[in-house]
């Protein structure tokens, strides 16, 4: 007769409910990359300020802040386990109308959209350009958030990538891709 012990319920890993100590994990990989190429980029001495060491430092800056946000905040706050609620009162809402039950389940619909619409955007950058590209990228990554005014939406993607079109190329003289909207920009 063989006996099995098992674990009681009650006791857990500790990684349970903390999923995003994984995209923490993720993001510090991709930190340790960009860091390890700024301090092997040669840098011309005809390079004017504020460089091309400038851009990647903030995206390391920004990056580590947001690693250090998840970790706390996957520590002090785990997720929700199945058969949890939560409150969560939106603006303008009812406190009833805020609970949220956890379902447990992953929204895989809400995900294939997501990874489509970043290989889509990869593909069609440089033929289409960075204003429309980004701007749709924008769009169908609201929709995957259920927006409810996705019109509203797109534009918003439009100004935003316009805004950072102009930016890259008036305020750092970098040029993104232009494609059919060439001699706008």
């Amino acid at each position: 007769m063989t006996s099995t012990t098992s674990l009681p319920s009650d006791r857990q890993s500790f990684m349970t409910g903390r999923g995003s100590l994984y995209l923490a994990g993720i993001l510090a990989l991709f930190t340790a990359y960009i860091s390890y190429g700024i301090l092997t980029m040669d840098v011309p001495d005809s390079a004017q300020s504020p460089g091309p060491k400038f851009y990647p430092t903030l995206l390391v800056v920004a990056t580590t802040a947001i690693i250090i946000g998840l970790v706390v905040n996957a520590i002090r706050n785990p997720d929700i386990e199945e058969g949890d609620t939560r409150y969560v009162p939106p603006v303008g809402e009812n406190r009833d109308e805020a609970m949220i039950q956890a379902s447990g389940r992953p929204d895989t619909r809400n995900l294939i959209i997501a990874i489509v619409s970043f290989l889509v955007f990869a593909l069609v950058l440089e033929p289409v350009g960075w204003v429309i590209s980004a701007a749709l990228l924008f769009w169908a990554l609201t929709l995957t958030f259920n927006a409810k005014k996705p019109l509203i939406k797109l534009a918003v993607g439009l100004v935003v990538s316009c805004a950072i079109q102009v930016a890259f190329s008036m305020g750092l003289g970098l040029a993104l891709p232009a494609g059919i909207l060439g001699g706008l920009f």
